[in-house]
């Protein structure tokens, strides 16, 4: 198979994760340039990033197992080989966007957890989220020893060596699995090491806690005393972009809904994507400012004071909306301008100066993410493409 490497990032593919449409960028949200400022994650930067960010990550998913959607307890954590989501092209080659890595994170033989690492604008973000843990799990759990990860044009599979292919996440609609589909794809065609995820557990990086000011190295266990300063909104729920169980193109609503759910639990505690669509007399796709931020006023009322911003909001913006209880409705963008997708920020931590962490509401796994985060630039991965937090809404 002809196999073709790429620096530069993909940007035919969208955006983020579970089985679910990301929202087609509507033109009332092109309102700032996005760079396309990335370059390859070096060696140097995953050490630098496995000892300084990652281990707040996930003592962060340990201590709030419950909010990630982790049932049992977690005594410890592993970080497995890297891999990538192999982009395959229309005409059969495969390639890779090394601006971004994942990898699988493992408690007690399964894997729990999706680290991601994204380097855009020379600063490397990280999230861990559960995303697309289950489904790995579930093909593996059936008896096979690896998977490999495959993204084709916006739609990201999982294979296992006995050709089972299950759809991960799209960017467009809920992917269903053609005849032609499943005869295009078969493992031995595509797996390669680079995008494979293994059953057995390799324990590349290990992790009990974090004690700042210890170095790291692969093989190290590192043990922490740290008291970090932070606030998660209590309460604060995930609403899914659904419709009658089916994923759709209302992410916008779905964050809209745990927003208004959050502030006005008397009246709309039980506020759906759904609902959002009806009140506001709109169809199952993607809007933009001018139809979001009145809906926003319509439920909250005159006396939130709702804006629009645009570019990632400053670390003291963030800490100061969520202090005063206030969730911030965010979009991310892709370096095409072509796609978004919307999430919550409900919480964050400031583990010193120079490291913070943010908490999000994600409508398309219905579930909580931290990410580390910089006010300069942060962004993010899907398969092989990056997004990056360009603007939002503030409701207060």
């Amino acid at each position: 198979m002809k196999k073709q490497r790429v620096l530069s990032v993909l940007l035919t593919v969208l955006f983020l994760l579970s089985a679910v449409p990301i929202c087609t960028l509507s033109a009332a949200s092109k309102s700032i340039n996005i760079s396309t400022d990335i370059s390859s994650l070096s060696q140097t930067d995953i050490d630098k990033v496995m000892s300084s960010q990652v281990p707040y990550l996930l003592n962060d998913m340990k201590n709030n197992t419950s909010s990630y959607g982790i049932t049992d307890s977690i005594s410890s954590l592993s970080i497995g080989r890297s891999f990538q989501f192999a982009s395959y092209g229309n005409d059969g080659a495969i390639a890779y966007n090394d601006s971004i890595l994942y990898y699988p994170v493992y408690s007690k033989g399964s894997i729990v957890a999706i680290l991601s690492l994204c380097k855009y604008g020379g600063n490397v973000s990280c999230a861990l989220g559960v995303d697309f843990a289950p489904a790995i799990n579930g093909l593996l759990n059936k008896g096979s020893s690896s998977v490999a990860l495959i993204d084709d044009n916006g739609t990201l599979y999982a294979i296992d060596p006995s050709n089972n292919l299950q759809v991960l996440a799209s960017t467009t609609k809920k992917e269903t699995l053609t005849a032609q589909k499943k005869v295009a794809f078969s493992f031995n065609s595509v797996a390669e090491k680079k995008n494979s995820i293994t059953k057995e557990d390799p324990s590349f990086y290990s992790y009990t806690t974090y004690r700042p000011g210890n170095m790291y190295s692969k093989g190290l266990t590192i043990f922490a005393e740290y008291a970090p300063y932070s606030k998660n909104l209590a309460g604060y729920q995930a609403v899914p972009q659904t419709v009658a169980g089916v994923q759709k193109n209302i992410c916008w609503a779905a964050t809209m809904a745990s927003i208004v759910r959050f502030e006005r639990p008397t009246s709309y505690s039980t506020l759906t994507a759904q609902q959002v669509c009806t009140d506001l007399n709109v169809p199952y796709v993607s809007e933009g400012w001018d139809i979001i931020q009145p809906g926003y006023t319509h439920y909250l009322g005159a006396l939130y004071n709702t804006t629009v911003y645009y570019g990632a909001l400053s670390n003291s913006t963030i800490i100061s909306t969520i202090n005063n209880s206030d969730p911030i409705a965010m979009s991310s963008t892709n370096l095409a301008g072509t796609s978004c997708h919307h999430t919550a920020l409900c919480g964050y931590t400031m583990v010193d100066s120079a490291l913070y962490t943010i908490r999000i509401m994600d409508p398309a796994y219905v579930t909580f993410k931290t990410a580390t985060y910089s006010s300069s630039g942060w962004a993010y991965a899907f398969g092989s493409d990056t997004y990056v937090w360009n603007s939002g809404i503030k409701i207060r």
